[in-house]
C-alpha cells in the first residue's frame, strides 16, 4: 500500500493569474510486471534515479528535500 510522505502546497502566478496546488507525494513500489505511465503534456523528463544525484536534478530544493524524505523511508522500510 502506497505511504503519503508529504503533502505540498504551492501558489504557482503566471501573468494572466495565479492558481493553487496541492501535491500529494507518495511512496510506492513498482513489481517488476509493472509499468509506469504518465501523459506526455505532464513531464519534461521522466526516468528513474539514485540518491546521490538528487542534488545535481533541475528542480526545486522544496522537491529535492521530498525526494531524500523518500529515500531514507524507502531503506527504512527494507
Amino acid at each position: 500500500m502506497p505511504k503519503l510522505i508529504a503533502i505540498m502546497y504551492e501558489g504557482v502566478r503566471y501573468e494572466i493569474g495565479a492558481h493553487e496546488h496541492f501535491d500529494m507525494v507518495y511512496l510506492a513500489e513498482l513489481d517488476g510486471n509493472e509499468s509506469s505511465s504518465v501523459a506526455d503534456h505532464e513531464k519534461t523528463e521522466l526516468r528513474w534515479f539514485r540518491e546521490e544525484e538528487i542534488s545535481s536534478l533541475d528542480t526545486f530544493n522544496n522537491v529535492k528535500e521530498v525526494l531524500q524524505r523518500a529515500f531514507t523511508l524507502a531503506k527504512a522500510c527494507n
